[in-house]
């Protein structure tokens, strides 16, 4: 509950919010659970990854880092204009589980909790689209030299506890490369998913995108390219972010497990569908185009329904930094201190469910 009430909500936060969150969270699972993956790893690998999954968006503003650091905000000074919403979510996720209560790493061994810290924030930062391309040419070596069990993999005690293991001769670094790798293309999944969610999440994402472009030409700042919600070509954007983007990542996974998977299926499918639509604003008007119509159609009438809900919803402690520990609230702040109030009433209301019929669910296929 801690960490769903730090993600941002639908529609003040249109994409990168909770329900992003879960989706990969749960894609994350679902790549872990192939057995060219879950060969390789030890159970403090695979825990480190979906506690990364868990966190890796946690609080995010739904602005990028340039935008941070345009208008000067406090995240951007705090982590000097370097990876800065991913320095915030690893930050801000641990300081989250130093409250006793919510500290699922407390039965570890100071090693074992050590490493997992290590690995969490690894993975984390390597989220940041500013190492994308980078990310994708180790993965694209790992793939190249997978190779038997050899001698070579000795440069750290993880892997002697991984001795016990059929490895496939992965050092301890060519480990982080396949975690980061599995995290990154479950981050990068929307566009895997089938046409109905996978066409929806990309008008979230534009909508972000639109909602950060509108405070730009407030603030008279430059727009970004996408982020004009008058200019932006909606199916061309998406058909260059899967073949500059996504694409090439997700190639590297088939190649990793040696098979085609159903998400690239789906990728290469969603590309043949934007083309079609392309193909139809060219011939209508962006705003007689049938199937932009009919997502922004159902995205404008789950606007209403939240906005409706949320007029006639009972109040509730709004604080996305607060967290239930018995009948003592513990407050998180942004210098990691925390304050502990005792609690006037007997429980902490949550969140009510809004919407939930209109919810994007998440799938892996």
């Amino acid at each position: 509950m801690a960490v769903e009430h730090a993600y941002g909500r639908f529609p003040d936060v249109r994409y990168h919010n909770n329900q992003h969150a879960a989706d990969v969270l749960y894609s994350t699972q679902c790549l872990l659970r192939h057995p060219k993956v879950r060969c390789n790893l030890t159970k403090l690998e695979i825990i480190s990854t979906l506690i990364a999954a868990t966190l890796h968006d946690i609080q995010h503003p739904g602005l990028d880092s340039g935008f941070l650091v345009a208008t000067g905000h406090d995240l951007s000074l705090t982590y000097n204009d370097k990876s800065i919403l991913e320095n915030h979510h690893a930050s801000f996720g641990f300081r989250v589980m130093k409250n006793p209560t919510c500290d699922i790493l407390s039965q570890m061994s100071t090693d074992d909790r050590k490493e997992c810290r290590k690995m969490v924030i690894a993975m984390i930062l390597s989220t940041d689209m500013s190492a994308h391309f980078g990310g994708v040419m180790e993965f694209e070596q790992l793939v190249r030299h997978k190779r038997t069990p050899s001698s070579s993999s000795s440069d750290s005690a993880t892997d002697s506890t991984r001795a016990d293991k059929t490895l496939d001769g992965f050092s301890s670094k060519e480990v982080r490369t396949l975690l980061t790798s599995v995290l990154h293309c479950a981050d990068l999944g929307a566009c895997t998913k089938s046409w109905d969610y996978s066409k929806r999440w990309s008008f979230r994402v534009l909508g972000e995108f639109w909602q950060q472009g509108d405070k730009e030409k407030q603030k008279g700042l430059p727009v970004g390219p996408l982020n004009d919600r008058d200019k932006t070509n909606i199916p061309r954007s998406q058909i260059n972010f899967i073949n500059i983007i996504v694409k090439p990542l997700w190639e590297c996974w088939n190649q990793y497990i040696g098979e085609e998977s159903v998400q690239v299926n789906n990728l290469l499918s969603n590309h043949d569908r934007w083309s079609a639509v392309a193909e139809e604003e060219e011939a209508f008007p962006r705003e007689m185009c049938p199937t932009v119509r009919a997502v922004e159609d159902k995205e404008e009438n789950l606007d209403k329904n939240l906005n409706h809900s949320k007029l006639n919803a009972k109040p509730t402690i709004s604080n996305p930094e607060l967290v239930s520990n018995g009948r003592v609230a513990t407050t998180f702040h942004n210098d990691g201190k925390t304050t502990q109030k005792r609690q006037t009433v007997k429980k902490l209301k949550t969140t009510p469910r809004i919407g939930r019929k209109n919810k994007i669910q998440s799938t892996c296929v």
